[in-house]
This record gives C-alpha cells, structure tokens and sequence, in this order.
C-alpha cells in the first residue's frame, strides 16, 4: 500500500480484523509511521472468478466461429 502523508510503498500491518464481507486492516508506514486503515473487499473475488469464466467461453466460441468461416472460405474458393 502506498502512504497517504508521504508515498512511501514499505508498511506493516499492525491490525486485523473482519468488518462484514471485507477485512479492515490498521498499517503503520515504515517511513514516516503515519498509521491508517485499509478495508479489503474479498466479496468481489467470486464476481472476478465468473467474469474469467465467462470470458475463457466467449473466446473458446470466438475460435471456433473464426476456424468454421475459415473452412467455410476454403471451401468457397476450391468450387470456384
């Protein structure tokens, strides 16, 4: 995580915790030591998961559309 005082990148987690569907975390930065909370959504993994699904499909179908007009084209040109 990036510090919202300084830009530093280096923290630690000081704290942990379940806050509904996400966990609330307490950081430290390592540079200046300003402290400040972070909420992490794990609920979205699942929609991601789907979209991924969904898009591996989509390009699975999109192959086999492009090879069949590719046939399809082969075929045209051999009649005439």
């Amino acid at each position: 995580m990036i510090c919202p005082k300084c830009g530093c990148d280096s923290d630690h987690v000081i704290n942990s915790r379940k806050w509904g569907k996400a966990v609330k975390r307490r950081r430290v930065c390592e540079s200046c030591g300003f402290r400040y909370n972070t909420v992490e959504e794990y609920g979205n993994a699942a929609a991601m998961k789907i979209m991924q699904l969904v898009y591996r499909d989509l390009m699975q179908n999109l192959k086999a559309a492009v090879a069949k007009t590719f046939e399809d084209y082969k075929k045209f040109l051999n009649e005439q």
